[in-house]
């Protein structure tokens, strides 16, 4: 029994030591890169400790100069995504702005056109015409096939909705009668 209770405690101061070596690591990983004095060992030289200290001091040049150059990489990369996202939304705003004035230069040479080209009472007369010219209505008259050919070849002159194809109507129309002939 007098050797249970000794292995338990032996094993309880292990386990105290262990635990306490691990927490002096812990606070040592926490503390950010300072400078760490030099003790003078015993078999040490005042002159391993100067060389010990240039080199400690050398070391911690080097890494402020490496976390200054990555700063400076970092700021150039940003500034470099600012410059490039301004140029794409002034590209984005310069190809608004033309398709902008590309619809208002339609939309005024048609305007134009519509005004010089037409009146009202023109306009009136061929919506007229056209309406009459149904599929079941043909006229078989040498001025109607002339009318019919005037559409084919410059269009109608005047603004109606196409519910149908008057082109392909009086296409249809030259066919039939080209065929008649025969």
């Amino acid at each position: 029994m007098g050797g249970i209770v000794l292995f338990v405690f032996v094993g309880i101061a292990i386990l105290s030591s262990l635990n306490k070596a691990n927490n002096q690591k812990s606070e040592k990983a926490k503390t950010p890169n300072t400078a760490v004095q030099q003790m003078k060992w015993q078999n040490q030289t005042d002159k391993e400790v100067k060389e010990a200290k240039v080199r400690q001091q050398q070391r911690q040049a080097y890494e402020r100069a490496e976390q200054e150059k990555a700063r400076l990489r970092e700021e150039e990369r940003a500034k470099e995504k600012r410059r490039r996202e301004i140029k794409e939304r002034e590209e984005r705003m310069k190809k608004r702005k033309e398709e902008e004035e590309r619809k208002g230069d339609i939309l005024e040479r048609s305007n134009v056109a519509v005004a010089e080209d037409f009146d009202k009472d023109e306009l009136k007369k061929d919506a007229g015409q056209h309406e009459n010219c149904s599929i079941g209505h043909y006229e078989e008259s040498p001025e109607f096939m002339q009318k019919v050919q005037d559409l084919m070849v410059m269009g109608p002159n005047c603004t109606i909705s196409y519910e149908r194809d008057f082109v392909a109507e009086g296409e249809q129309l030259i066919s039939s009668f080209g065929k008649a002939e025969r």
